[in-house]
């Protein structure tokens, strides 16, 4: 028809090709054709032009039906990116002069690969970050950084803070990651006061459910003995936060994650060390493995120890001793 080349956008009408044809045979019978007459010829050569334009016709269909297609396929292919929720919870220590009230900067870290997600987590009117406070914060990233393993925080206000813990989980990672202020670092822009930026890192796998129970003595609890817990094989240690608040006569659960796995020789020892110059005693101790990666079949049997010697603990040596350790039975609390 003589839409069929303006359809597809060419330049020749065959109607009108074989209108000139038919028109004038004069003009095409002037020539000379051999072995036949002038009208057979031309009605062969308007025939062969009918089927070249027919079986272009069909070419460029099929080609822009193609093109429809796969234009329809992206279309529906086309998603939007993927996005991870991530949730970072942070534990300010519980000293009044050890909160800000400025934001503060989170960098995480991704684990066995180069990827990190920053975020500012806003504090505004110094809402957050205040003494003993935990504070939850949400955002959402294009990058999936999967399992963290360290986070970076920033300061910006020349006012002294200390963290205690930060735990960060997403909505792509079940297992939430525990990370420890171990060395009890202050965090400030004025460098007399702490650090602008500090790291801390998971240091493991595995979790540790602590029972501690305070001697029922009089002045045996401490509210305030920062004391850590660290944990060892005889080779590698792990360590907690900062932890107080102990009552005389109190059995006290505590949940430290994040530590060692001590696979094979398992966990030998805890030593608990006191930062501060209060004092607290210590009757007992139990330590057992639990949570993730525990095979039951080869769970190794609770730590547990007693404080025979009645021994004190505090940073002032005229009050206790800095560190006391508890072993296994197959070996002996340290002097």
């Amino acid at each position: 028809s003589s839409g069929i080349n303006a359809e597809y956008g060419g330049d020749i009408s065959l109607e009108l090709l074989i209108i000139i044809l038919i028109s004038s045979p004069s003009l095409f019978c002037s020539f000379n054709f051999p072995n036949g007459s002038c009208l057979g010829k031309m009605s062969k050569l308007i025939l062969l032009i009918l089927l070249l334009g027919m079986a272009e016709s069909l070419w460029r269909r099929k080609k822009i039906d193609t093109k429809t297609k796969e234009t329809k396929t992206d279309t529906k292919t086309e998603k939007k990116p993927e996005t991870t929720k991530y949730e970072v919870r942070i534990i300010t220590e519980n000293r009044t002069d050890e909160e800000t009230t400025g934001p503060v900067t989170i960098t995480l870290e991704g684990l066995g690969e180069k990827l990190n997600v920053t975020q500012v987590l806003d504090n505004p009117d110094g809402k957050f970050f205040k003494a003993g406070a935990e504070d939850t914060f949400e955002f959402i990233s294009t990058t999936n950084i999967r399992r963290v393993s360290c986070v970076t925080l920033t300061v910006t206000s020349d006012d002294a803070w200390k963290v205690n813990t930060v735990i960060v989980g997403s909505d792509r990672q079940k297992q939430e990651v525990y990370l420890y202020n171990t060395a009890d670092q202050w965090m400030s822009t004025d460098a007399e006061k702490g650090v602008r930026k500090l790291e801390l890192c998971s240091q493991g796998l595995a979790s540790y459910k602590v029972e501690v129970k305070t001697a029922d003595e009089p002045d045996a609890g401490s509210g305030n003995i920062r004391a850590q817990i660290t944990f060892s094989d005889g080779k590698l240690t792990s360590t907690s936060g900062i932890l107080d608040d102990f009552t005389k006569g109190e059995t006290k659960t505590i949940e430290i994650h994040n530590m060692q796995v001590y696979l094979f020789r398992g966990l030998q020892c805890v030593t608990i060390s006191a930062g501060a110059d209060d004092a607290w005693l210590i009757d007992r101790i139990k330590v057992e493995r639990f949570g993730f990666g525990v095979i039951e079949r080869f769970k190794k049997p609770p730590l547990e120890s007693v404080n025979d010697k009645k021994d004190w603990l505090s940073s002032d040596k005229s009050k206790g001793k800095n560190k006391i350790e508890f072993c296994r039975p197959s070996k002996k609390v340290s002097e």
